[in-house]
C-alpha cells in the first residue's frame, strides 16, 4: 500500500495485511485516517479483535462520496463560513474635522448574543437596543433590531461630536448565482455543509448538518432546532387561490398548493432549467390540468395530464430541454363511476342527478361514452333517464333500450320510458368532443305516478381517446 502524504493511521501499513492501531485511538482519528487511505486507493483493515472495523470504512467512503459532489467548496482561510466573513463600512464620515475611513472588518465572535466585527480600533457591534460602529471615542448607531448586521436596511447615525451617515456591505467569496447552493467546508471528516442565503443575491452561509453523524448544529436562528429541521426550513410551500399558473423556474424545488374550488390550469411553457422539479398539490376541488406550452412537453403514464381529485399530489421533473415527466396521483384515461346502492326516485319533482354517477371532461377532448342503467318501476310509473354534457362540439352515439334502438345526439333527446311494475335497462354508448370543460352525469324522471328504483351496479364510463 503506497504512503498517504499526511496519513495517520497508528502503525506501520502492510500491503494486504492488518494495521495494528495505537492504544488510545480515537473513533474520530481512525475514521480520518482511515479515509485518507481509501482516498489513495488502498484497503485498511484492522486486527480481528477491534470493533467497528466495517463501520469505520463506511464512514469513511460515505464522506469521500459526499465531498466528490456536485457543490461550492470553501477553503479554510474563510472561515467561519456560517456568518459572513467579512463588513465593509460606506460613506464620508469624520470626527468633526477628520475623515474616518473604516478599513474591512472581520468576525471576530458575539456582542451580547449578536455577531461582531473588528479590525483593531474598527468595530461594529450590538449593545442592548442598537447596532454600533465605532473608532477609538467616535461612535455611530442603528437601532433596526435586527439579528445580524447584513439584514440592516438603514443608516448608521453619527452620536456626538461624528459626522456622517454609513452603510454596511459584505462583499467577499458569495455571489448571486449561490443562493440556495450547497457547499462543503473543511478538507477532512466530519465535514460541515452550509447553504447560501439572502434576498436577490447570496451574502452569507448558514450551516445545515455535518457529516457523518448529522448532529443538530447552529442554524443562523431560524428556528429549527436539528439538523433534519434546519434542511426542511428551506423548503418553499405558498398556496395559491388562482385558478390559472405558470411555472417558472423559481419554482423549483417548492410545494405549490392550490386551494380553488374550480378547475385550474398549470402551464409550463419552454425550457425551466436542468434541475427544474416541482411538487403541486390539489388542496381545492377544482381539478389541475397541466398545459405544455412554448415547446414544452410533459409525458405522463396513459397520457394523462389531470389530477384524480382533492388532495392529489403531483411531481412534474425536467428530464431533457423542455421536456419533462408528471407523476403522481392523476387521472386515469379510463373513468368509472358506479352506483353502489339503489337509488329511489318518487313520481314527479323534475329530472335529478343519480348520486355518484358524474365525471370530468375537459374541452377538446375526444371522448367515449358509455352507460348502463338497470331500473325497477312500481306502481304505473314511466321512467325517464338521460346523460347531460357541458357544451359540445359534437357528441353521437347509440340509445338502445328494451323493444328500441335509435341514434342518441347527447341534447336531451331518446330518453328511455318504460311501463311500470317492469325490470328495464338501457345502453347508451357513443362519442362526445366538449367545447366546455364540465361533468357528464346520469339523470332520471319518473314522469308520472308510481317510483322507480335504480338499481345497484348501474354504471357511467368515459375513456379518453386523445389523452
Amino acid at each position: 500500500m503506497p504512503e498517504v502524504p499526511g496519513a495517520t493511521v497508528p502503525g506501520s501499513p502492510i500491503p494486504g495485511g492488518p494495521v495494528a492501531p495505537t492504544p488510545g485511538t480515537s473513533l474520530g482519528q481512525r475514521v480520518t485516517a482511515i479515509e485518507q487511505q481509501l482516498a489513495a486507493g488502498g484497503n485498511v483493515r484492522y486486527d480481528e479483535e477491534q470493533t467497528l472495523t466495517e463501520e469505520e470504512q463506511q464512514r469513511a467512503r460515505e464522506n469521500i462520496q459526499a465531498a466528490m459532489g456536485d457543490v461550492i467548496i470553501i477553503a479554510g482561510d474563510q472561515a467561519p463560513p456560517i456568518y459572513p466573513l467579512s463588513m465593509t463600512v460606506e460613506g464620508a464620515l469624520t470626527n468633526g474635522t477628520d475623515p474616518i475611513v473604516f478599513p474591512e472588518l472581520f468576525f471576530d465572535g458575539f456582542s451580547d448574543g449578536k455577531v461582531s466585527y473588528s479590525n483593531g480600533a474598527y468595530k461594529l457591534y450590538w449593545i442592548s437596543t442598537a447596532w454600533f460602529l465605532e473608532f477609538e471615542l467616535y461612535a455611530w448607531s442603528n437601532t433596526e433590531t435586527v439579528d445580524f448586521p447584513w439584514e440592516i436596511n438603514g443608516n448608521f447615525a453619527p452620536i456626538g461630536s461624528a459626522t456622517g451617515t454609513a452603510t454596511l456591505a459584505s462583499p467577499y467569496y458569495l455571489e448571486a448565482d449561490h443562493v440556495g447552493q450547497l457547499c462543503r467546508y473543511g478538507d477532512s471528516a466530519p465535514y460541515r455543509w452550509f447553504v447560501a442565503e439572502g434576498e436577490g443575491s447570496a451574502d452569507h452561509w448558514r450551516e445545515v448538518f455535518n457529516l457523518p453523524e448529522q448532529l443538530p448544529i447552529a442554524n443562523g436562528g431560524t428556528g429549527a432546532t436539528t439538523a433534519r429541521g434546519a434542511v426542511t426550513n428551506l423548503v418553499d410551500i405558498e398556496n395559491i387561490a388562482s385558478t390559472s399558473y405558470t411555472l417558472t423556474a423559481d419554482d423549483s424545488g417548492r410545494i405549490l398548493r392550490f386551494t380553488a374550488a374550480s378547475a385550474v390550469s398549470i402551464n409550463v411553457v419552454g425550457d425551466l432549467g436542468s434541475k427544474f422539479n416541482v411538487r403541486i398539490i390539489q388542496a381545492g376541488a377544482g381539478i389541475i390540468t397541466i398545459t405544455p406550452s412554448g415547446g414544452a412537453a410533459v409525458n405522463s403514464y396513459g397520457a394523462s395530464l389531470r389530477t384524480i381529485g382533492q388532495h392529489a399530489n403531483v411531481w412534474i421533473n425536467r428530464v431533457a430541454a423542455s421536456t419533462y415527466n408528471l407523476s403522481g396521483d392523476l387521472s386515469p384515461v379510463i373513468q368509472r363511476a358506479f352506483l353502489t346502492s339503489n337509488f329511489t326516485r318518487a313520481a314527479g319533482g323534475g329530472v335529478v342527478n343519480i348520486p355518484g354517477l358524474t365525471l370530468p371532461v375537459v374541452a377538446g377532448k375526444i371522448y367515449r361514452l358509455k352507460t348502463f342503467m338497470s331500473y325497477v318501476g312500481t306502481g304505473g310509473a314511466v321512467i325517464g333517464s338521460d346523460v347531460t354534457t357541458p357544451a359540445l362540439t359534437s357528441g353521437r352515439g347509440l340509445n338502445i333500450r328494451a323493444g328500441f334502438t335509435g341514434q342518441y345526439n347527447f341534447a336531451g333527446l331518446g330518453t328511455v320510458s318504460g311501463a311500470a311494475n317492469a325490470n328495464q335497462s338501457t345502453i347508451v354508448d357513443g362519442v362526445i368532443i366538449p367545447s366546455a370543460n364540465g361533468n357528464v352525469t346520469v339523470n332520471l324522471n319518473v314522469l308520472t305516478s308510481g317510483s322507480c328504483d335504480v338499481l345497484a351496479g348501474s354504471y357511467l364510463e368515459i375513456e379518453c381517446l386523445n389523452p
